[in-house]
């Protein structure tokens, strides 16, 4: 939410690596123990075994964009063993029309990180912004994971792979359920293109680590808090 933009019509909960309290040796603000809800007791098992698998995939996914551009199959996981990677549970509620063509579930934006992994219900409402500006739904398949290539890996490639705008308008008298892995590598990660197209390469942007674009993106994001 920037401006006079509405607030996202949602609720999430969010999660990442487990941690003890002893191995947070890095003390990078986006890092963190999970706190899970006692009322819940369950959660956290099932929870995690989402996130390990997820977690497990994007890099299956990552090894494949790798190939790609014909680099090592783990370029891109060189350093992941200790991941700036989060997960959410999201809830939209319906959207009643009073509010207006103005408010979403989640306006209009790209992912921060590298990559995203997206499970959802048969609800529907979200949508995807085409390269010609056109939006259109991106209904539910059944038994299908939706992947957005994110900021980070689109700037660390870049542009080879795109970032996707995408956004969720839930009008559909439903409650919406998704839950969402955002995967990143370790904080120290360098996200620089000359590392992909030699030395000689002309970046747009600067080298920076994962753990500083990220703070810088999510500061940017949620600066009208301040």
């Amino acid at each position: 939410m920037q401006d006079k933009a509405k607030s996202d019509l949602k609720e999430s909960f969010l999660w990442g690596c487990e941690y003890e309290k002893e191995h947070l040796i890095d003390n990078h603000p986006l890092r963190g123990i999970n706190i899970w809800p006692e009322f819940q007791p369950n959660l956290k098992t099932a929870a995690m075994k989402y996130f390990n698998y997820a977690d497990k995939l994007a890099r299956n996914l990552m090894r494949g964009f790798a190939l790609g551009l014909n680099l090592e199959s783990n370029f891109f996981l060189k350093t992941c063993d200790n991941p700036l990677s989060r997960a959410s549970l999201v809830y939209y509620p319906n959207q009643p029309s009073e509010l207006g063509d103005d408010q979403y579930g989640v306006s209009a934006h790209t992912d921060f990180g590298v990559l995203t992994v997206l499970c959802q219900d048969d609800v529907g409402g979200l949508q995807i912004q085409d390269i010609n500006g056109e939006w259109f739904h991106a209904p539910p398949i059944k038994d299908t994971i939706i992947v957005n290539v994110a900021d980070l890996l689109s700037r660390w490639t870049a542009g080879e792979y795109k970032s996707t705008p995408h956004r969720v308008v839930n009008n559909s008298g439903l409650e919406r359920l998704s839950i969402v892995l955002a995967f990143d590598p370790n904080p120290e990660t360098m996200i620089d293109p000359k590392d992909i197209f030699g030395k000689n390469f002309q970046a747009n942007e600067e080298p920076i680590t994962c753990g500083d674009y990220l703070v810088w993106r999510f500061g940017k994001a949620f600066s009208y808090r301040k």
